[in-house]
């Protein structure tokens, strides 16, 4: 069945790019089958358990989920600090088992101690924090707990992902969905309706996965830390820190904007939305990055890369836009009447959904290039991110989720010009 699959994406490659399939490029596509096969059942597990989630809770205590998870991504950002990224882009290239070690157990040890330090500080705040996010004290502490599991549960995947272990990688992130849906069909059936339903089974995935990659990883984590690989790491880890946090931006302050000014029952339907369509697409451009990041970065000749998504480009809008409609119809079906669905709200998302996509691939290849190419990353990011929460101040007590949908392509939009401008004058140079 694989060779099959291997020999149709081989005459399908040659006929846009016009060569044969070259050994490298096969071993990409072999990883990327890896990956979408577990990572592939956890995006259908996981959104079965938002499906779930909101049909089953409703759209006031869904909302209450998706502003805790939204909180919480907010919280990872300063516990993971791009340690995830800045391994992966270090390790991938290590072949010496040594400094394998040292850079898994550096990078370990520092997202730990982090992790600790933001959880503290979160704690600390937490009153003020949810007086000026309108939310109750609880949502902050629940927050903080997931932030905490997800971002040690990133790094060692992540870890796993630098040692291209990508057949170990696409389980770990089945058996994090297994535990996420069981969970929640468990809690659901002892009548916990609330919000804690969901916010519990996301827990128990993150640690149920991050425990077994631990042992898969115990060769490799001592008690070890390299001052000197902990620079390197942190000197690229800062680069795109920032990124990292104008993405978090450009993906949850909707939650947060909406809870504000409107209500957390729209966080809800909202949510439904884009968990239908830009949410799949970031899930789907999220498998395709866990083979190509590592890739590319073994690649010193980008304009390879750029000249061959010129070529798929075309593909991404006309095949994925019209499968994005489709898809975030009927997921929305599935989410019940409490989530009436508007047309043309759900078109504007879908083709926000698509040009994401395309941004990551821009974004991530950029990054692969090292700290420079990371910063540059970084910049159009904050860039975006910066326009959008503008834009959704400006647009979302007018025109309400619409507002948000619109926000968010011209934001994307905005970062596919300049990172066309920008590897036009690479080419040039």
């Amino acid at each position: 069945m694989k060779t099959k699959i291997v020999k149709t994406f081989s005459r399908f490659y040659k006929r846009i790019f016009g060569i044969d399939l070259s050994g490298e490029a096969e071993t990409f596509f072999q990883n990327l089958l890896y990956v979408f096969s577990g990572y592939g059942l956890f995006l259908i597990i996981g959104f079965v358990f938002q499906i779930v989630s909101g049909r089953v809770l409703g759209p006031d205590e869904y909302g209450k989920y998706a502003l805790i998870y939204s909180i919480s991504m907010f919280f990872t950002v300063p516990m993971l600090l791009g340690f995830s990224t800045a391994l992966m882009q270090r390790n991938s290239k290590e072949t010496n088992l040594k400094k394998q070690k040292t850079n898994i157990s550096t990078a370990f040890f520092t997202v730990l101690l982090f992790s600790i330090l933001w959880a503290v500080l979160g704690i600390v705040f937490s009153k003020y924090i949810a007086s000026v996010l309108k939310i109750e004290l609880l949502f902050v502490y629940e927050a903080i707990a997931l932030a905490f599991l997800s971002s040690l549960n990133t790094l060692v995947r992540g870890a796993l992902q630098s040692l291209h272990k990508m057949k170990k990688a696409s389980f770990y992130y089945f058996l994090q969905g297994l535990v996420l849906i069981l969970a929640l069909i468990i809690l659901l059936l002892l009548k916990n309706h609330s919000h804690q339903a969901a916010t519990i089974s996301l827990g128990l995935g993150y640690l149920l996965s991050f425990l077994p990659i631990v042992i898969t990883l115990r060769k490799y984590l001592k008690p070890v830390f390299e001052r000197e690989v902990f620079k390197v790491m942190l000197k690229y880890a800062l680069a795109g820190v920032l990124g990292g946090l104008a993405t978090t931006v450009l993906s949850q302050v909707a939650s947060l904007i909406i809870n504000h000014q409107l209500n957390v029952t729209n966080v809800g339907i909202y949510n439904a939305y884009y968990s239908s369509s830009i949410l799949i697409g970031g899930s789907i451009s999220a498998m395709f990055m866990v083979v190509f990041f590592p890739t590319a970065s073994k690649i010193e000749d980008k304009s390879i890369i750029y000249e061959k998504v010129a070529k798929i480009i075309p593909y991404l809008y006309v095949v994925g836009f019209v499968i994005m409609v489709a898809v975030s119809f009927v997921v929305l079906k599935l989410y019940g009447s409490n989530y009436p669905i508007n047309l043309g709200l759900l078109l504007l998302f879908a083709l926000a959904a698509v040009l994401s996509f395309h941004y990551s691939i821009y974004a991530w290849t950029f990054a692969s290039e090292g700290i420079r190419g990371n910063f540059r990353s970084t910049l159009i990011t904050i860039i975006i991110a910066a326009v959008i929460v503008a834009l959704n101040l400006i647009f979302v007590k007018h025109y309400l989720l619409y507002g948000i949908a619109i926000s968010v392509i011209i934001s994307y939009l905005l970062g596919i010009i300049i990172s066309l401008v920008v590897i036009k004058q690479k080419q040039n140079f």
